[in-house]
């Protein structure tokens, strides 16, 4: 039986068990009726889509007042009708929409996400991280049996949606607290290509955890927690490749906030602009993380990092492939290359004595992400080094782009590539 993916499918999935049904809010596809019906039980409704973090909130005040928030805008209505209507023509898309029904009137202490991961499909469920949004007032009284409810009830939340979705490696739940009770009001699954999934996968490891970036789920606390330590700080969405959506925000001399997308550039004077910018242009767009941002080494003042192509061969990993790939002038990422180089080319003594170790580092990484991402046939690392010379494994793809490596040189690495590709496909067929 084929189970529903998105928020609507993991409630229906969810509500069946007992322990887990009682912390759940309402959940209904979107319609008139579903809104008429919510409204009369609660005069809080979150509306989200099936898929993605765009979140609207409705408010009742009184019999027939009505307030609809979204992106960071208020918009009023005096009746039921026209608060549909504003809801269904202007906020909604063509995506399916839920309707949530937020039954706690007392005021929210504490707004949380919590990351379950396992390490493969038939692993347990570990609840590995909490990041705090920050609304609301933190509980004065901790209850220890309810927060013993909490992980047990999230731990089953991890057992519920892993069987159903058996690739699923980290669940996310979204939970709010208040005096007396808890409740779950939002889950994402993640997959073996989340961003936030590799993080765990390698931030878990002692051999790899040093070389992973700060990071963090992007929330408004998180962005402005990053921001008041270090000085520079990129956004990138948990599913993506190429560096799109990937955004770089500098902190000023002036405290003022600097947001580089691509090479467009736009300054913020103070911190709630800034968010709004974000929300309203990236954040309901895709799930996002926050990290720690690397100055890479440079050529000619432009940022270089170094891709690296592992390949799985009769059970061993091998590096298969490597360049240099040099940014666009006025551009952070280096997925805009300006130019593609050897190692050998480039003249970088600290480089030349890190080839090695870089090797190693990759090869080790591989390995891990096998455990818990299995079947993997190939990998392509970007690994970046600092001006210290210290690396950093700063993206893993599972199906990375090749097309660079041919014309590079005599040809021999994307030979050498496709050699192991053709090889593993008469394996296959073996």
């Amino acid at each position: 039986m084929k189970v529903l993916s998105g928020r609507y499918g993991y409630y229906q999935l969810l509500q069946k068990n007992a322990n887990i049904r009682t912390h759940l809010v309402e959940t209904h596809l979107f319609s008139q009726a579903s809104l008429t019906m919510c409204l009369e039980k609660s005069n809080n409704l979150l509306i989200r889509p099936l898929v993605g973090p765009s979140c609207m909130q409705v408010r009742r005040f009184g019999i027939d007042e009505y307030e609809v928030e979204h992106k960071g805008e208020k918009i009023q209505c005096s009746d039921l009708p026209t608060l549909y209507q504003v809801i269904h023509e202007n906020l909604i898309d063509k995506k399916q929409y839920v309707v949530q029904s937020f039954p706690l009137e007392e005021p929210i202490h504490q707004r949380s996400f919590y990351t379950l991961h396992r390490k493969t499909q038939f692993a347990n469920w570990h609840v590995l991280h909490k990041t705090t949004s920050r609304q609301g007032n933190e509980i004065k009284r901790y209850d220890l049996f309810r927060q013993w409810n909490l992980m047990n009830v999230l731990l089953e939340i991890g057992e519920t949606l892993g069987e159903a979705f058996p690739r699923c490696s980290t669940v996310v739940v979204e939970i709010v607290n208040s005096e007396t009770d808890f409740l779950c009001i939002d889950t994402v699954v993640h997959y073996r290509n989340s961003k936030w999934s590799q993080f765990h996968s390698l931030g878990n490891k002692w051999f790899s955890r040093s070389f992973i970036p700060k990071t963090e789920l992007c929330t408004k606390w998180t962005v402005e927690q990053f921001l008041h330590k270090m000085d520079d700080v990129i956004l990138k969405p948990c599913i993506g490749q190429q560096g799109k959506g990937i955004v770089k925000i500098h902190v000023t001399t002036s405290r003022t906030y600097e947001v580089q997308y691509r090479n467009k550039k736009t300054i913020f004077q103070t911190f709630e602009e800034l968010y709004r910018h974000l929300e309203r242009t990236y954040l309901t767009k895709n799930d996002y993380l926050i990290q720690q941002f690397i100055h890479l080494r440079t050529v000619d003042q432009c940022p270089y990092d170094i891709r690296v192509i592992t390949q799985l061969d009769r059970g061993k990993w091998l590096v298969t492939g490597m360049l240099i790939k040099v940014a666009a002038p006025e551009y952070f990422v280096t997925n805009r290359a300006q130019k593609l180089l050897t190692i050998d080319t480039l003249h970088d003594f600290s480089l030349d004595r890190s080839k090695k170790a870089i090797e190693k580092l990759c090869l080790k990484a591989s390995k891990i992400l096998e455990e818990r991402t299995a079947p993997l046939g190939m990998i392509g690392f970007d690994v970046g080094m600092d001006a210290n010379g210290k690396l950093w494994i700063l993206e893993a793809n599972y199906t990375p782009a090749l097309s660079m490596f041919y014309g590079l040189g005599n040809n021999e690495m994307y030979e050498n590539i496709h050699h192991f590709i053709r090889l593993k496909k008469s394996n296959e067929i073996e």
